[in-house]
């Protein structure tokens, strides 16, 4: 873990990503996906970002401190949706 990311656990479902502090189980942030929009497969940490596959939105981007969605790739469809990063 980065330094200052070290105490959170972090939770996908299939609607968001959600930031749990280790110490006291309180929520740290939480980012969710557009509606309809569902994670294809698991997400990976790298660095100080976490990485998150989405059916109709590709590829996103989003800082592990803060939750902040910095980017959306596009991923296209005739390609089929993205699975997990990391296996």
């Amino acid at each position: 873990a980065m330094p200052g990311n070290d105490d959170l656990c972090l939770i996908q479902g299939t609607r968001g990503l959600t930031a749990l502090r280790w110490e006291s189980g309180e929520v740290a942030w939480e980012a969710t996906w557009n509606e309809g929009d569902l994670s294809t497969g698991r997400g990976c940490v790298t660095g100080d970002e976490v990485l998150i596959p989405l059916a109709e939105g590709g590829l996103w981007r989003i800082a592990v401190a803060t939750g902040e969605i910095l980017e959306r790739q596009a991923w296209p469809v005739s390609q089929g949706p993205l699975g997990t990063i990391i296996k």
